[in-house]
């Protein structure tokens, strides 16, 4: 069948002025992704280490709807493709990178979502929804087979190229639980005896009794431990390290012993920005207190000070 296709400036001519263009045109034919449904998920490469080295070029443009059910995500997945990746431990970090519009309408609204299970009966295990950013799978079981779909989130018109890449994050630190926490020294001033932590790898804790009243949020915490100066105050805050992504920060304070924690206070976001600080007084000086720092957001995982 023949169709027509008219063009023109949307501006009316008036007077001397007169609105007219030099164009270019062509007509183009969508190809579907040879990965357009999970049965043809292009399989990944798992990295051994923290740095995408094997990374894949993809693109969500002329991806069709895979007939899944987005829920417990959220958006439009009229576009998604699909990938898969063997686990080689219990967590893998999945990237999207390099995220670039190539719709009839800008965006760069890009999904990932995550899933256990075989193509049929899928299980979503995960849902990102930040962009471009790192996802860190949890929970995984080595030998397993995963698979990851992708999508831009609104609906026709949009479109998306992408890079994506499966990464090993390092082991936890050596301070991820209560049972072994790292030694503070205090100072007369922070930069005295700071020392740089992170959150990378980091779990959150299975004590129970490690509550906080200030902020709830809790997302892989650490934990360290600091004697009390004779005069029974001291202050326990964190701040940004160079070239972090951790920007928000939680600490709580304790007395007892891991399992039968007591709750001395909690601070969300008195110190610098949105990092934490703890003022306590009249404690017994002598006696060695539990920390917990923990980062406010689930992916923003990275260095600080305290």
């Amino acid at each position: 069948q023949t169709y027509y296709v008219r063009v023109y400036n949307s501006n009316t001519n008036a007077g001397t002025t007169t609105y007219a263009n030099t164009f270019a045109i062509c007509i183009l034919t969508p190809v579907v992704p040879a990965n357009d449904e999970c049965a043809t998920a292009v399989s990944l490469t798992v990295n051994p280490s923290d740095t995408c080295a094997a990374q894949v070029a993809g693109s969500t443009l002329g991806a069709t709807n895979s007939g899944l059910a987005v829920a417990p995500c959220t958006g439009t997945a009229d576009d998604d493709v699909w990938y898969s990746f063997v686990a080689t431990g219990a967590s893998h970090i999945v990237t999207l990178s390099n995220v670039t519009s190539v719709g009839t309408t800008s965006s760069t609204s890009l999904y990932l979502q995550a899933f256990s299970g075989a193509c049929g009966g899928l299980t979503s295990i995960l849902c990102d929804t930040t962009f471009a950013s790192a996802a860190t799978l949890t929970g995984l079981t080595a030998g397993q087979t995963y698979y990851v779909r992708v999508y831009n989130s609104n609906g026709a018109g949009y479109a998306n190229n992408f890079s994506i890449c499966v990464t090993t994050p390092p082991p936890p630190p050596a301070n991820d639980n209560c049972a072994a926490p790292t030694a503070l020294t205090p100072g007369a001033t922070f930069a005295q005896y700071a020392i740089t932590a992170t959150t990378v790898s980091a779990t959150l804790t299975t004590d129970a009794t490690a509550v906080s009243a200030c902020q709830t949020t809790r997302y892989a915490d650490t934990w360290y431990s600091v004697v009390v100066p004779a005069s029974g105050n001291l202050t326990i805050e964190t701040k940004t390290a160079t070239g972090t992504v951790v920007t928000d920060t939680v600490l709580a304070a304790y007395t007892g012993s891991c399992g039968t924690l007591t709750s001395l206070g909690c601070n969300d976001d008195d110190g610098d920005g949105n990092f934490s600080l703890l003022s306590l007084t009249g404690q017994t000086p002598g006696a060695t207190l539990l920390v917990a720092v923990w980062n406010f957001s689930a992916t923003n995982n990275g260095t600080f000070q305290i």
